[in-house]
């Protein structure tokens, strides 16, 4: 029996069109290894195409393997030592490698055949780099020079000498008009040629240890240096001026030499910075460190986006793929370790246990309007796909339904059972218009014509049957078939129409384990096979046309997905799965497609590379049916699984559903609530703070003075002040006026190092501050003076004030400590989070606390007692943000796999998700009347949206 039932309306348009735009900085957790395990693997680069990944060994062989399947395409031999450095040309036309053995070589591709070695240079060779034309390669040494060799003929054509020890790192910037260099003498050299004579037009200086690595941006405008400084520095290399104030990049504070701009400085390895590269669209940077971790950094706000942890020992390279959803580091193992980058994840609306049984299968109208579902008790029912009010329950059926299809006009219902017949249903009277039996097994698949003038039936006989549509509204009539196709070897499973009817494509099961399964395509006007294929490893679950009709799509058993083109009639492209195929189907336009699988998942692709765009999760089953309403103000994805719940999909909350307030121009780190709700005030790396009109996100003022990123905000207690916190070490005050907005009143200094945390005390009186200078510092309001402090807070991250202002809790390196307000002693310690705690709330009651932080889970405590009440998981990354309901039942939670989810307290689980922002989510809080959520995140976007749990409204079915 087919297994699922997939069908889209299409009228949808497309799904997640922003989704190709942004790279994801979520890998999956644990990576494929790569190698033969007898050598260590030192260097790793993929070529131009994607098709080949080039790693260097100890042993110094390079070994050339495919990048999909990973298999080994060829080893090259003829260095006589370790490589250290790769680098395809930028049309693939040639690989160079070097190593310790003082050679650089120049390989031709595919082939990969030895076309030079190049000898000059005295020591070790680190780094080589071709021209963006390929006519030229760079190679540095630990000789201390540069050589300039011509690629083609092999020759050396240029001597650069000026560093101070080893050059590690060289490149060719895009234009080809300008080289980088760097090395042991932490200098970063820009070399220019002039009279056909190399010299250095520009030295970055600021690197307190020896440049690693370098790697410039995709648009060439910055040049990006990894230091055994433990930091990572992005260059504005061309800028020439010199400045004040803020940068307006980023958000980051502008550092200057006499040339060059430090746009970022990246800090968060615990050692030495090895290894660095670009993403191909240039919004990441990778690093690698002797740490032994890899870590991701947005290249555009310069903030910590994931940290990659599974090698050994020290990273040596990190480059990803040009398709960006690969990644490839080496550490001196024996293996490589290839990181995929996760999908983006669609989170389920609503959810409700279902009454049809583990085979349940659906279908929806072509607008959007009805849904059908049909079960173990053979019964169909018919709902508004909106209220879930049923329409129509149809019996007749004396077995499972095997699918069902909407008639174009959307009133005809056609059914397909195991009980050998299939039946058309008038859905205005809710009875059978006719009754399809002319099959001698069970039918497994029917489908209508686009001018649903023709209807088709198949099933385990192998036949088809073609018969003519009677119009609506016509009574109860005996339908005999006009045509009989007869000639597929196996049980048919799935047929369906082209959109002009010229064809009908047709596919079945295999005849024994393992065998192949059939694909044929049939000429509608002459009743004969036009092509047949036997590409599929197992039965064929499903066949769909695009909407011109000039590619069909076929998926099986075998988990692959194949695109054929009709006019060609070949093979065009072939997507390998983890689990068995049960469904597809086309959007509207053609530019996304979505396929439903037997291991729980719904993956939604790009037919414009047939690449994966992102992944609707949540089923504990496996997936029976997927339909898509086209409502009118929302786009609502309907699923039934055979773990027997019904998940409602809100497509527009998943791409980025909500109100959105837009304006800040990097990260927004903290957002604040005043008294009544109305207004909503934000913070960001771009070192402004917002207040804004939280009823429709528009923007009320902008409060400028912060010389750095505003990494926190405070309304007082009658909404008439706010407070604002930066890591340029200042708390301001700001009188919030409904004219301008609002306007600076004072200035607290004092702190040494970045501010993280503040708020007023309970009176309003008082200013609280939290800083990584390990202190909770006291400030009076009126006078702007320090009163008291907190001293010895190690990595204090975040701190929260109890509902009667008596005390703080404190989100530090490894606890959540509890501080009496008055006395500043401790009377409480939370322990048992594996990692630094990151974000910590208050309940409404002040009885209990929530924690969030490194280690992925969400915690609830007594604090009475300091127990642990709850373990809540389901983060794939550190937690940044909680909060909770006004009622203390519920929870939110924030975190950099960003997502927001939202928590029953008192059943301890996961009433919802959602994925409005492209990046990492900081911050997440609830109105007091629960009706209304707010969250912000590195993608500079705040999102309000409604966070009603899955139960409290929506369709039962």
């Amino acid at each position: 029996m087919r297994s699922i039932s997939l069908l889209l309306c299409l009228l949808i348009p497309s799904l997640v069109s922003a989704a190709t735009a942004t790279e994801s900085s979520q890998f999956e957790p644990q990576p494929e290894k790569l190698g033969d395990g007898k050598s260590e693997i030192l260097a790793g680069t993929y070529s131009p195409s994607g098709e080949h990944l080039a790693l260097g060994g100890s042993d110094g062989l390079i070994k050339i393997h495919e990048a999909g399947s990973g298999k080994l395409f060829a080893t090259l031999s003829g260095h006589k030592d370790a490589i250290f450095g790769l680098a395809f040309s930028k049309d693939g036309r040639y690989l160079a490698s070097a190593g310790s053995d003082r050679l650089v070589k120049i390989w031709s591709v595919p082939g990969y055949k030895e076309l030079h070695t190049l000898k000059g240079h005295t020591n070790w060779v680190f780094s080589v780099a071709f021209s963006p034309d390929g006519g030229s390669l760079l190679s540095g040494s630990a000789d201390g020079t540069i050589r300039i060799w011509d690629a083609a003929a092999g020759k050396e054509t240029a001597l650069l000498e000026n560093h101070r020890g080893s050059v590690r790192s060289i490149l060719f910037t895009h234009d080809g008009k300008n080289i980088a260099s760097a090395g042991a003498d932490r200098v970063v050299r820009i070399w220019e040629q002039a009279e056909g004579e190399w010299k250095i037009k520009t030295r970055l200086r600021g690197h307190t240890g020896a440049i690693r690595g370098l790697a410039f941006s995709p648009d060439g405008k910055y040049l990006a240096s990894a230091s055994e400084d433990r930091s990572v520095r992005v260059w504005n290399w061309q800028f020439k001026e010199a400045l004040t104030g803020p940068a307006a990049l980023g958000g980051a504070t502008a550092q200057f030499t006499s040339r060059g701009q430090v746009r970022h400085t990246l800090t968060g390895h615990a050692d030495m910075v090895f290894s660095i590269a670009y993403s191909p669209k240039g919004q990441l940077l990778a690093t690698g460190s002797l740490d032994r971790s890899v870590k991701l950094w947005d290249a555009i706000g310069g903030g910590e986006l994931a940290t990659l942890q599974h090698h050994a020992e020290s990273v040596t390279s990190v480059a990803f793929a040009p398709n960006s959803r690969h990644l490839v580091s080496t550490a001196g193992e024996r293996t490589a370790a290839v990181w995929t980058a996760a999908l983006p994840k669609l989170h389920a609306w609503q959810t409700h246990r279902g009454k049809q049984g583990v085979q349940w299968v659906g279908a929806a109208s072509p607008d959007g309007k009805l849904i059908a579902t049909a079960g173990d008790n053979r019964d169909i029912l018919v709902q508004d796909a909106r209220t879930g009010e049923l329409k129509q329950t149809l019996k007749s059926h004396k077995a499972i339904v095997a699918q069902m299809v909407f008639s174009p006009d959307g009133k005809r219902l056609l059914s397909a059972s195991r009980d050998r017949t299939g039946i058309l249903w008038d859905l205005e009277t809710g009875r059978p218009m006719a009754v399809l039996d002319g099959h001698r097994g069970p039918v497994r698949a029917v489908a209508f014509s686009r001018d649903g003038k023709l209807m088709a039936s198949a099933g385990s006989d192998k036949r088809i049957l073609i018969y003519d549509a009677p119009p609506p509204a016509t009574k109860a009539i005996e339908l005999r078939e006009r045509e009989v196709w007869e000639g597929h070897r196996g049980n048919i499973a799935c047929i369906t129409f082209s959109p002009d009817g010229k064809y009908l494509a047709a596919g079945t099961d295999s005849l024994m384990r393992g065998e192949p399964g059939e694909i044929k395509l049939w000429d509608v006007a002459a009743g004969k096979v036009a092509a047949s294929w036997l590409e599929h490893k197992g039965g064929v679950h499903d066949v769909v046309f695009s909407p011109d009709g000039s590619l069909f799509v076929t998926g099986g058993a075998d988990a692959s997905i194949r695109v054929w083109d009709v006019a060609a009639r070949k093979l065009l492209v072939t997507r390998k799965q983890q689990s068995a195929v049960r469904g597809l189907a086309f959007t509207a336009d053609g530019k996304e497609f979505i396929s439903g699988h037997a291991g729980h998942s719904l993956i939604l692709w790009d037919t414009s590379n047939w690449l994966e765009q992102a992944l609707l999760t949540g089923h504990k089953g496996g997936i029976t049916s997927v339909c898509l309403a086209a409502a009118a103000s929302e786009r609502l994805l309907f699923t039934t699984a055979a773990d027997q719940t019904l998940k409602i999909w809100n497509l527009d909350r998943g791409q980025g559903g909500g109100l959105r307030f837009t304006g800040h121009e990097s990260w927004v780190s903290s957002i604040a609530l005043n008294p009544g709700g109305t207004r909503l005030l934000s913070g960001s790396w771009d070192g402004t703070v917002r207040l804004w009109n939280a009823a429709d996100g528009k923007e009320i003022g902008v409060w400028e003075g912060h010389t750095g990123k505003v990494q926190a905000v405070a309304f007082s207690p009658d909404g008439k002040f706010a407070l604002s916190v930066s890591d340029d070490k200042t708390v301001r005050l700001w009188e919030v006026t409904e004219e301008a907005g609002g306007k600076e009143v004072k200035q607290f200094a004092g702190h040494t190092a970045e501010i993280t945390s503040v708020c007023f005390s309970k009176d309003g009186k008082q200013a609280i501050t939290g800083s990584l200078d390990g202190t909770l510092r006291f400030w009076e309001i009126d006078s702007a003076k320090e009163i008291a402090r907190i001293k010895n807070v190690e990595e204090l991250h975040a701190f929260a004030l109890s509902p009667d202002g008596e005390r703080l809790a404190v989100a530090s390196k490894s606890d959540c400590v509890l501080f009496d307000r008055a006395t500043r002693k401790e009377i409480g310690r939370f322990t048992g989070q594996a990692g630094a705690v990151l974000a910590v709330a208050f309940s409404p009651d002040g009885q209990r606390l929530l924690t969030g932080g490194s280690d992925r889970a969400v915690r609830l405590w007594e604090i009475k007692d300091g127990k642990t009440l709850l373990t809540l998981e389901g983060h794939a990354s550190y937690v940044r943000g909680v909060g909770f309901s006004a009622d203390g039942k519920r929870a939110l939670s924030a975190s950099y796999d960003h997502t927001v989810r939202l928590w029953d307290l008192e059943r301890g689980r996961n009433l919802d998700g959602w994925e409005h922002h492209a990046k990492p989510v900081l911050s997440v809080l609830m109105s007091n009347d629960g009706k209304r959520a707010f969250s912000c995140g590195a993608d500079g976007v705040i999102v309000r949206w409604d966070p009603q749990g899955p139960e409290a409204t929506g369709v039962s079915p």
